[in-house]
């Protein structure tokens, strides 16, 4: 006993000394795993913004690249280098290069000289800034770059505007700008900006940036200290904060030195606030249980069971229970049931907002299909160590190629966290030395308002997920109306079953007119379903019960034999008219609709111009080779391919030049608006020009009244289609009214 008491506080002065020392070997393991880890995500987040600058400045090059191939073709270019026009072609130039979203167009003569400006931008009779292009050009047939002007800075193509013999007359100089609005639209995380500048001898100007204020200003003064490029990550403090820096030289044939600083704020990649206090409990614990451990083994008379004992008793299920459902094999995160718990976990121990998102590899199974297992599990291998290199966020993977991610709310919106996992999803994967894009599909459900407990947030973010599917890449949040939607399509699969198969579908045709001389040469086919509850029941009304149901595949049939019915008979009857029927996106999935073409043809003993195959943009499929391949083959059979509803510009230009497309469509919402509005009107114009350049018919929807015949068929638009051509009406009526108004003739 008096040892005892003689040896407490020897033991409790050890014990104490232990626990310090154990403590602060794990606070400084703890600051030392934070920087590494800060360092290392720092890197993959800035990697990943790079990369997302370098495809969009690609992609603005790529469409800036085609419009000035377009414009350079004006035949009035050509008229005026010979023949003085300069003032005229001007004007002519600038209405048509403002609808490619252009500031700078310039017609360079072949010794370096701006023979027009359009918009001003230099002294008249002026040299062109930077004769490297003009000699890059002259070697390589066109350049693309960056030029500045000024304090302005354009990313630019030069392409020849062909004069006798296709050979070069002059140089068409076309540019748009990169300046601060361009560079705020351009989607980073959190509070990450992008700075353009140049470097000259006196060191960085700065040229444009995302940000303005006390960010910018810091970021200018620290360019002007450096004398070359900085290093590709650089640390600096801005505007009383540290930053990382990474600089990304723009490429330019013309020498130019401009280059992007991306910053983004050291805090922004270490632990989240919400997950310290449960780092530092950690370590406590940690540091208590060595402790004790330590001062029991030196103090203790005996071989420790008295303690195990005691904890077994304070415990008795502890030796028992294990973990379930720790980490998935092929990602190494943690699995549905799992993340469940957590997610349940952290929910009832700090309830706060959250949002719990839920991204599908859309071409996840295309990709095995094609490559085999081994690559579809390499592919989400590299995902998994994607979405573990970050700490504020818990990851699983739910399904084969499903991950759902659970964030707080706290200090980043839904759109930063959509930002976020776009960022480390949609970047390529290069494995066995090719670069491989899965897509996503995304959808998400928020607590406190779309749920308070894990499971039912997973569902609904899974339920907001499939809303999205008909697009690639489109983030849908939850909303209660799809719980609704989906038990009334449920009931509409079943209905739409029986109506395929017992041919309840109607059919009715839109005629088409050249605008030439207004007859009819072609017809729409338009589906309808009539139902008893909701009436006629348009394609778009119930394609995406027949997508989600599997009925994409009777559907086509249908479609298919329909057209090929009613163009037969047409031309049983001596009416000489093409049928055009949209295929739905799903359709091209699979090459059995060549097939069901193949076979139509054959059997109703039709030309192949009989029909008319519309496509949508083929970037929305999930299967972008595949149907790519079927559009090929599609054309191969001699069928005419067109691109319907390209919406504006969301159609790819470089897809649409490489597929076998016979006609574009221009939807009725652009038709109608050129009347009332001069930038629609360049647009209608532009892609008038750009079809007919590529060898396309063109046909423009929404004809509805006389006031648009004339200006249309001024911009050189071939076919109509509207409530001035002709109404929708059933395949007899059809017969009937080309007779009475003789417009088949």
């Amino acid at each position: 006993m008096a040892f005892a008491q003689s040896s407490l506080p020897r033991a409790l002065a050890l014990f104490a000394l232990i626990l310090a020392g154990v403590l602060g070997l794990a606070l400084a393991a703890l600051r030392h795993a934070g920087e590494s880890q800060a360092d290392s995500l720092a890197r993959t987040e800035l990697r990943l913004m790079a990369d997302a600058l370098a495809r969009e400045l690609a992609a603005r090059g790529t469409g800036l690249a085609k419009a000035a191939a377009v414009l350079a073709e004006d035949p009035g270019l050509a008229r005026a280098l010979v023949g003085a026009g300069l003032p005229q072609a001007g004007a002519s130039l600038g209405e048509r290069v403002r609808g490619f979203g252009a500031d700078l167009a310039l017609l360079v003569s072949l010794d370096g000289r701006v023979l027009l400006d359009v918009f001003d931008a230099m002294e008249p009779a002026a040299d062109f800034p930077d004769p490297r292009m003009l000699r890059t050009a002259a070697t390589e047939g066109s350049v693309a770059g960056y030029l500045g002007l000024g304090e302005r800075v354009h990313q630019l193509v030069l392409v020849p505007v062909p004069g006798p013999a296709q050979a070069p007359a002059a140089w068409l100089a076309l540019g748009v700008p990169l300046g601060d609005a361009e560079l705020a639209q351009l989607r980073f995380p959190g509070d990450a900006h992008a700075y353009l500048f140049t470097l000259e001898a006196r060191g960085g100007r700065l040229l444009a940036a995302s940000s303005q204020g006390p960010a910018r200003l810091a970021l200018s003064n620290w360019l002007a200290e450096q004398s070359s490029a900085p290093a590709a990550l650089h640390d600096a403090s801005l505007a009383g904060g540290e930053h990382w820096i990474q600089v990304v030289p723009l490429h330019a044939a013309d020498g130019n030195t401009l280059a992007v600083a991306l910053s983004l704020p050291r805090n922004a990649a270490q632990l989240p606030i919400w997950a310290q206090p449960i780092s530092l409990a950690a370590m406590f614990v940690f540091g208590l249980l060595a402790a004790v451990l330590l001062a029991w083994r030196l103090f203790a008379r005996g071989d420790g069971s008295a303690l195990t004992a005691s904890a077994m008793a304070a415990n008795p299920d502890s030796a028992a229970r294990e973990p379930a459902d720790l980490s998935d094999p092929i990602t190494g995160l943690v699995g549905r049931d799992g993340f469940l718990a957590e997610v349940d976990a952290l929910l009832r121990e700090r309830p706060r907002p959250c949002i719990l998102l839920v991204a599908r590899l859309a071409r996840w199974n295309a990709l095995r299909d094609a490559f085999g297992d081994a690559l579809g599990d390499d592919l989400l291998g590299a995902l998994g160590r994607r979405l573990r290199g970050r700490g504020d966020w818990l990851a699983a993977r739910v399904g084969d190629a499903d991950f759902a991610l659970f964030c707080p709310l706290d200090e980043a919106s839904a759109d930063a966290w959509e930002v976020s996992v776009r960022a480390l999803l949609e970047v390529p994967v290069e494995l066995r030395g090719q670069s491989f894009d899965a897509g996503i599909h995304l959808g998400s459900a928020s607590s406190p308002g779309d749920g308070g407990d894990a499971t039912l947030l997973l569902r609904r973010a899974c339920t907001a997920m499939r809303q999205g599917m008909d697009g690639m890449g489109g983030h849908v949040a939850f909303d209660a109306r799809f719980e609704a939607d989906a038990a009334r399509r449920l009931v509409l699969l079943e209905e739409l079953r029986t109506a395929i198969e017992a041919d309840r579908l109607q059919a009715r045709f839109r005629p088409r007119a050249r605008l030439a001389d207004g007859r009819v040469v072609a017809c729409a086919l338009q589906t309808y379903w009539p139902h008893a509850q909701f009436g006629d029941m348009g394609m778009d009304d119930f394609l995406l019960v027949a997508e989600q149901g599997g009925l994409i595949r009777p559907f086509t049939r249908w479609l298919v034999s329909t057209a090929a019915a009613r163009a037969g008979e047409w031309r049983a009857l001596g009416l000489d008219i093409a049928v055009g029927l949209r295929l739905p996106s799903r359709a091209l999935a699979d090459h059995e609709v060549v097939e069901l073409l193949a076979g139509a043809l054959a059997r109703h003993n039709l030309p192949p111009e009989a029909l008319i195959v519309e496509i949508g943009d083929v970037a929305h499929s999930e299967d972008i080779d595949t149907a790519v391949a079927v559009v090929h083959a599609i054309g191969a059979l001699g069928l005419q391919v067109a691109m319907a509803d390209p919406g504006g510009v969301c159609f790819s230009l470089d897809r649409l030049a490489r597929l076998p497309v016979n006609q574009l469509v221009i939807h009725r919402s652009s038709v109608q608006r050129m009347l009332g509005s001069a930038q629609d009107a360049v647009f209608v114009h532009a892609t008038i020009d750009l079809a007919h350049a590529l060898g396309m018919c063109v046909l423009a929807e929404g004809v509805d009244s006389i006031e648009y015949w004339g200006p249309l068929g001024f911009h050189g638009c071939d076919q109509a289609q509207g409530d001035h051509v002709g109404p929708r009406m059933q395949a007899e009526e059809l017969v009937a009214w080309l007779a009475r108004t003789d417009a088949g003739g």
